[in-house]
């Protein structure tokens, strides 16, 4: 319900939203004298008015008192937003109205018009907030922390787990979160041996397997371990994270000797599975990015995605995934679209630093520009030409010494040879304009009996491997050999080889994902 009234307690507007009745002029002459007596004994202004059921939260300014209460609690700062707001838009509407006001409530009754915006605005808000959920609780006999959770969360369905002597406790939580007014439906379920961790955990099991039956996914079953013995709220605690359920708790500074909570006191997430899987799930994904199995490095990323809340992780998590599927493309030589999906991954990255910037997103952002840069400079000159260019060249390279460090050297050799007869095909065209295939060895020796020859070592030694008409396959030893002699005569060959291969040298991400989140002091 909302109230407006003036300082002299005076009813000016006042609207309820639910079944229950109340007066709004009685109701403005309580809060009225309950001000003007705490002004006058404590010399303090009323912020809160607590009853047995319901809190109204109070705001002052420039004579007019609003006053708020809601069946369910908000945060205090969406409280305090929600009041300010309210005020603003009275005041907006009525300031003048105010100033001359000879006692003619009529004159507000058009204040639907700038209340129920703002009403309906933060009823959104929570609406969206709080999604269709159930609950299991362990109870004991502290009634108010169950009060608390259920008023907070508004569960669509309650399971009570319970010893045979808290009825009276369960009774006042019952009556105080609505179930009588119908806000949500219940059942109990009994242990029997409070003090068995196996019976309990397969009673909490019970609860689950119930609530799956109504249609209940366990991501929005929230648990709730508060009450009850420490061997019951234990297993409830195993039944959850065997279905990966999100688990609450309710602790407060203030408790009775047996170290229960007195009061509502505070919700805690004591266990969220879905953040926790997902900072395993992106640790994981950086660990395969730079492994370059980029393809499952996308899917668990994407995976990640799907258990993250909309914020900066998620945010940055989604440009890791569009990364490793642009970088994947890459590494199996879908240039073009690997280009289209990089260029706008560097623009989200380039919008995140911009938002939240720190030296590894800077150093993220500055490689994946170069990368881009050198990528264009490859494709523009393939384009213009259609034929082949250095950039591409020096970039099956640096594939074969990729699949090298995956210890995969029969395909990085593969790689060897193919890059030295691309190389034979653009020397030959371009220089020579000559027409000839690659593996046409006395051809090429006609014009560069160099790279003939570095071409013959590598296709012989390809013919040892299993991969081609060989049994063995090829050593890391070999493999060295043949690099440097590709590498050597790259050098020789190509202008600019080693600031091509800077820049076309992958990223590789750092372990610690919260290293991209951390703000430059």
């Amino acid at each position: 319900m909302v109230i407006f009234l003036n300082k002299a307690g005076l009813n000016l507007y006042f609207k309820q939203y639910e079944k229950i009745r109340v007066e709004g002029d009685l109701l403005s002459g309580i809060i009225s004298a309950i001000g003007s007596i705490s002004q006058a004994a404590m010399g303090e202004e009323v912020k809160e008015i607590r009853a047995v059921n319901r809190t109204f939260h109070i705001k002052e300014a420039n004579d007019v008192i609003v006053g708020v209460s809601t069946v369910y609690p908000l945060d205090p700062s969406d409280m305090q937003a929600l009041l300010h707001e309210l005020l603003r838009a009275f005041l907006g509407k009525y300031q003048k109205v105010l100033e001359r006001w000879g006692g003619n409530t009529a004159e507000f009754a058009d204040a639907d018009e700038v209340i129920e915006p703002v009403v309906q605005k933060f009823e959104k808000k929570y609406d969206e907030l709080r999604k269709k959920c159930a609950m299991i609780l362990t109870t004991g006999k502290t009634p108010e922390p169950l009060i608390r959770t259920i008023k907070h969360f508004r569960p669509e369905y309650v399971c009570f787990l319970s010893s045979k002597d808290v009825i009276k406790e369960l009774s006042e939580v019952l009556t105080k979160t609505g179930s009588q007014q119908e806000q949500y439906e219940f059942n109990f379920l009994q242990i029997e041996n409070i003090n068995d961790i196996n019976h309990c955990s397969k009673v909490s099991e019970q609860a689950f397997n119930e609530l799956f039956e109504k249609g209940f996914q366990a991501r929005d079953i929230y648990v709730d371990i508060t009450g009850g013995t420490k061997v019951m709220s234990a297993g409830l605690t195993i039944a959850a994270v065997k279905y990966y359920s999100p688990i609450v708790y309710v602790g407060g500074e203030l408790r009775d000797e047996f170290g229960r909570v007195i009061g509502d006191g505070k919700i805690y997430p004591a266990y969220n599975p879905y953040e926790f899987f997902a900072a395993k799930q992106i640790e994981r994904g950086l660990e395969l990015f730079n492994d370059y199995r980029l393809k499952t490095a996308k899917e668990v990323f994407e995976e990640a995605q799907t258990n993250l809340k909309e914020g900066k992780e998620k945010k940055l998590t989604t440009i890791l995934r569009d990364l490793a599927k642009a970088y994947g493309l890459w590494d199996r030589f879908h240039y073009g679209v690997a280009f289209r999906i990089l260029e706008k991954a560097l623009n989200d990255l380039r919008s995140f630093y911009e938002s939240r910037p720190s030296n590894p997103l800077k150093e993220l952002r500055d490689h994946v520009n170069t990368n881009l840069e050198t990528l264009s400079h490859a494709l523009g000159a393939m384009k213009e030409t259609e034929e082949l260019s250095y950039p591409l060249i020096v970039d099956m390279f640096m594939n074969a010494l990729r699949r090298a460090e995956e210890t995969n050297f029969d395909d990085a050799v593969t790689r060897l040879h193919r890059l030295l007869g691309m190389l034979a095909q653009y020397r030959l065209q371009k220089e020579y304009e000559a027409e000839t295939l690659y593996a046409d060895l006395e051809k090429i020796r006609q014009y560069d009996e160099k790279l003939a020859e570095a071409l013959n070592q590598i296709r012989h030694e390809r013919k040892q491997s299993i991969m081609a008409n060989g049994v063995t396959p090829i050593s890391a030893e070999s493999f060295e050999r043949l690099k440097k002699l590709t590498e050597n005569l790259l050098k020789e060959e190509i202008p600019d080889f080693e600031k091509n291969m800077q820049g076309l040298q992958f990223p590789r991400l750092r372990e610690d994902f919260k290293m991209y989140l951390r703000e430059n002091e």
